[in-house]
């Protein structure tokens, strides 16, 4: 993507750019930001994004969201203690030990089914079967040696470890490899027990389809569409509901329904409006899927969306809902479910946590986000006024109510449109908001100034009290004070790019181009045009893909001929859009509201 973008204009489209952190909007942006990307602050990022709610999108319908509802089923605690006293596992050759990794992996599994916990089992003792093998043999296989046993439906296809890892590791002795044998065999007897354990459980997969059969047949001519992370737990739902009509599992292995299996499309197509058009025996009204089937899909025939398990991010919740909840759907209503994983398992991993945090990272960069995805009360703090493409609405609302009111004081701000109000609470500060490319809004409350969205946030809440009138004092002082912090801003930003490394292969572009001056006059003036791209490079806005070729060519330069070099770096592509810094000229002071408590 670095590549494709580095001489091209880019435009970004994407329901879902933060799945985890922040920063993976600024990974995003860095295509064109390059490693300014990195260093923009809330404020900055949330003037890269450009986004309506969907009252503003036009007159086609989108379906309301009705819960989500939780579906409950009581489990004991024996399995996670079972879980959390399982021995370390032997790593491979070239593994490090990830073993509490291993437990939340398999603590999550459990949360999704009793299938899925079962299956990621076998698979364990899988790789235990074929470590010891191997150990047997004399060889500490790596993982991709390990990867060479492969594991069918009923048998495991064993490997030759003396054809695999020919050559033992230098430092193993045979006495080390029996210690590792012992790991092995004492992990794989502790997750057979483990197994055993689940098995005796298996009706709580019973109970739980039961639980999702029911709130399908509460809706009347409804058609179900539910998500899982793991294949294990959707076929533990299918062969619960398998002897419903209509009912199909959707995996990765490929499309089933009570007849056999069947095409991946076709299966599409009999849950969809046309499928109302096919046979009775060949309609699906319940489909069962992996998340392969929640991005890229429209699946708006469905009115009951399941969330079989919990997903590592509100992103992927919201792009199940996104299926059904799409514009010019045929149903006015979606009612969500959220098959709720055991309190023990939610507390080990922490699932409701991380998602409320990983939603709030979303929600304080992009604004109100995946409606219908968590419980009601996060829903509510998400439509809170930090919200970054809304704030300026409310900014030019709260601004434009009092812009103008009040002369400013003449001298550098003689232009500056002033007002001021009461505030809400008994804060005193200010709102500036400064014209320039882009635009900059600015706060102060309680002796803090920045750019900030929650300060900005606070500030333009605080502002909502009746006009008053103020001195020429007050007004020059929030004057200063405001055009004092943009001073500063401004120097800051040109100083430059943040990261030193693009500044270090810049500074190797630009002594290459020097160097041309000890070159003959007719080999200068052959690489004229290659040194004047290479001096846009070093001074210019470059995206990450720019930059990342850029470095590369620097750290060659010295193996390379000037000419060669010259011509090489010469070829790189640069989307080039002003200096280095980006920063051409001082933002301007264009509104003021101060904020006093009189």
């Amino acid at each position: 993507l670095a590549r494709l973008a580095a001489s091209a204009d880019v435009l970004l489209l994407s329901a879902t750019p933060i799945h985890n952190r922040r920063e993976d909007l600024a990974a995003l942006l860095a295509l064109f930001l390059g490693a300014r990307g990195a260093a923009l602050d809330d404020a900055a990022l949330a003037r890269c994004v450009v986004r309506r709610s969907r009252s503003e999108v036009g007159t086609l319908a989108v379906p309301r969201v009705d819960g989500p509802h939780s579906l409950v089923v009581e489990e004991d605690d024996a399995i996670p203690e079972a879980i959390l006293a399982l021995p370390p596992a032997l790593p491979a050759a070239d593994a490090g030990a990830a073993h509490a990794l291993l437990l939340v992996t398999m603590i999550r599994q459990w949360g999704s089914s009793n299938a899925a916990l079962r299956g990621g089992i076998r698979r364990r003792l899988a790789a235990a079967c074929a470590l010891e093998a191997s150990l047997a043999a004399g060889r500490h296989p790596t993982r991709s040696e390990l990867a060479a046993w492969s594991l069918g439906d009923d048998a495991q296809q064993l490997a030759l470890p003396e054809l695999l890892s020919p050559t033992p590791s230098l430092d193993t002795t045979h006495v080390s490899l029996g210690e590792l044998a012992k790991t092995v065999r004492a992990h794989a007897m502790a997750l057979r027990s483990l197994d055993a354990l689940a098995a005796a459980r298996a009706a709580t997969d019973a109970r739980r389809a039961e639980l999702l059969t029911n709130c399908w047949r509460a809706e009347r001519g409804a058609r179900l569409l539910a998500f899982a992370q793991f294949a294990e737990t959707v076929q533990a739902y299918w062969r619960a509901l398998r002897h419903l009509p209509g009912v199909c599992a959707l995996t990765a292995g490929g499309a089933r329904i009570a007849s056999g299996a069947i095409a991946r499309d076709e299966a599409l197509t009999a849950f969809s409006p046309r499928g109302d058009s096919i046979s009775a025996s060949r309609r699906i009204d319940a489909l069962l899927a992996t998340d392969l089937a929640s991005e890229g899909l429209d699946l708006q025939v469905a009115s009951v969306l399941v969330h079989l398990d919990l997903p590592w991010t509100p992103a992927r919740l919201e792009q199940r809902v996104g299926r059904v909840v799409r514009p010019g759907a045929p149903n006015d209503r979606v009612r969500v479910y959220v098959m709720e994983p055991p309190a023990r398992a939610a507390a080990l991993t922490s699932i409701r946590e991380r998602l409320s945090a990983k939603l709030t990272a979303a929600r304080v960069t992009l604004g109100p986000v995946m409606p219908g995805v968590l419980d009601r009360a996060e829903r509510l703090a998400e439509s809170g006024d930090r919200a970054p493409p809304r704030l300026g609405r409310d900014i030019e609302r709260v601004v434009g109510r009092w812009a103008g009111r009040h002369p400013s004081p003449d001298g550098d701000s003689g232009a500056v449109r002033v007002a001021a109000a009461r505030p809400v609470t008994g804060e005193r500060g200010w709102l500036a908001i400064f014209a320039g490319d882009p635009p900059l809004v600015a706060a102060s409350l309680r002796d803090r100034v920045g750019a900030e969205l929650g300060l900005i946030a606070e500030a333009v809440r605080c502002a909502g009290g009746e006009e008053i009138r103020v001195t020429d004092d007050d007004i020059r002082a929030a004057l200063d004070a405001a055009i004092a912090w943009r001073d500063g801003r401004w120097a800051a930003a040109l100083a430059g790019v943040p990261d030193i490394g693009i500044w270090g292969s810049r500074r190797g572009a630009l002594r290459g181009v020097a160097a041309l001056a000890t070159e003959s006059r007719s080999r200068r003036a052959r690489d004229a045009i290659a040194a004047a791209h290479v001096r846009a490079l070093a001074t210019g806005r470059l995206g990450a893909g720019a930059e990342r070729e850029l470095r590369s060519f620097s750290r060659r330069s010295a193996e390379a001929t000037r000419g060669d070099w010259l011509d090489a770096v010469g070829a790189i592509p640069g989307n080039l859009t002003g200096g280095a810094t980006g920063v051409t000229e001082q933002p301007r002071l264009e509104a003021l509201l101060v904020i006093l408590p009189r």
